[in-house]
């Protein structure tokens, strides 16, 4: 610390500017620095290319509006900005500082992040001062800090008069708030009763749809019985019709066959062929033996006898093996024919037993579509009942929240008429 005169081009920056100069007091300052020079230096600390001005800065506005060109400075060695607060606060006491210029350095500091506590310690100064001051600065109108500064009122009477509008502010927020949620909960109460009114029918179409439900589920039963007993008749009769056509189809592939067989042989029946391939084949057998027993005699006729006896060899063969053919698939269609008569027989057996079922299968593909109408009537209803079943619940909820809006009207507007 070391005191000088310092440039005041030299002085870059001020820490605190008061605002609130009492007028009379600045003339009198103004008057003797111009007649006598500034008698209490003021405090700087070294900052880039100059210095920053921590205390007096009344009198330096002063000199420069008089034209001085340096002023006596006590020079500091402060880095810290918050110990440049404390000796600004404790210089300016001393030269009479206004409680809102206080406040103000205070609010700096609080801002800055310090507990009340450590602002008091700092400034050297009480913790209910701190809080003081700081409600003064924040609660306070602009005509208050003007009767504060012109000491027309004291800091005393600006905390009780703070006090008492906080507590008068709280109620009325209070009140505002009770009735912005009186108004919010009869708007609500609005919302349930119209959810009501629009849910009164609920319960009677509820009664209506179980009511139908159970009617329909009732004829559905009704119709069970009749509808077995056709689908019974129907899949034994199906089963059977199908097996026969597939018997049928099989005499028609066998007698297709046995043509075929015919065709090679010459003959046009089965019947004719076997009637005569016995003999035929006796014919060419005998045939056969009369001319092996030729060959040796006629040698000179070996080479056509035996194109000739290779040919009847090979007709031969077509017989034994038509006439085999024609014994195998007369044994098949025997069979077939024994099996289309039983099942012929069945079939018209169902026939005659399903008469009744056969003569009224319009009545019966009418129960089937009603049966098909019945089901589909019964999802939907069976829907309806579980949108009206939720709607019910909505609807008791709505009666439950009713009572609840309206207890808590009347607890409010209670509340309201014991505000002060």
């Amino acid at each position: 610390m070391k005191l000088q005169n310092v440039k005041i081009d030299e002085i870059k920056s001020i820490l605190f500017e008061r605002k609130d100069i009492d007028e009379r007091q600045y003339d009198e300052l103004k008057y003797n620095i111009s007649k006598y020079g500034i008698l209490v230096p003021i405090i700087v600390r070294p900052i880039e290319n100059g210095y920053q001005l921590l205390a007096g800065h009344i009198r330096y506005r002063i000199a420069k509006e008089v034209g001085l060109t340096e002023v006596p400075a006590i020079i500091v060695s402060v880095k810290d900005e918050d110990e440049a607060y404390r000796i600004l606060f404790s210089e300016n006491i001393r030269v009479h500082m206004t409680p809102i210029d206080k406040a103000r350095i205070i609010a700096k500091l609080k801002e800055k992040g310090y507990s009340h506590s450590e602002i008091a310690e700092k400034l050297g100064i009480s913790k209910s001062r701190v809080s003081e001051l700081l409600t003064i600065i924040k609660y306070a109108t602009k005509d208050i800090i003007e009767k504060i500064e012109s000491k027309e009122t004291s800091t005393k009477k600006v905390l009780k008069q703070i006090r008492e509008m906080k507590a008068k502010s709280e109620v009325e927020r209070r009140k505002e708030n009770t009735l912005k949620r009186i108004a919010e909960l009869k708007m609500e109460l609005e919302r349930v009763r119209r959810k009501k009114k629009e849910l009164s029918g609920i319960k009677e179409e509820l009664e209506e749809v179980n009511k139908r439900i159970k009617e329909l589920e009732e004829e559905g039963k009704k119709l069970e019985p009749k509808i077995k007993k056709v689908i019974e008749y129907n899949n034994e009769y199906l089963s059977k019709v199908t097996k026969l056509d597939e018997l049928k189809k099989d005499v028609r592939f066998i007698n297709f066959k046995i043509k075929n067989i015919l065709s090679t042989v010459g003959y046009s029946s089965v019947d004719e062929a076997l009637s005569k391939l016995p003999k035929d084949r006796e014919k060419i057998v005998n045939e056969m033996g009369k001319l092996e027993a030729k060959i040796d005699e006629l040698e000179r006729r070996l080479s056509e006898l035996r194109s000739q006896y290779y040919r009847l060899e090979g007709q031969l063969q077509k017989v034994d093996g038509a006439y085999r053919a024609i014994k195998k698939y007369l044994s098949e269609l025997g069979k077939k024919q024994k099996e289309i008569e039983k099942l012929s027989k069945e079939v018209k057996d169902l026939e005659g037993k399903y008469k009744d079922v056969k003569e009224n299968i319009k009545s019966y593909l009418e129960v089937i579509d009603r049966r098909k109408e019945i089901i589909e009537e019964l999802d939907r209803l069976y829907k309806r009942r579980k949108e009206l079943e939720r709607e019910l619940r909505e609807l008791r909820d709505a009666e439950a929240m009713e009572k609840r809006i309206m207890d808590a009207i009347e607890k409010l507007e209670l509340e309201v008429k014991n505000f002060k």
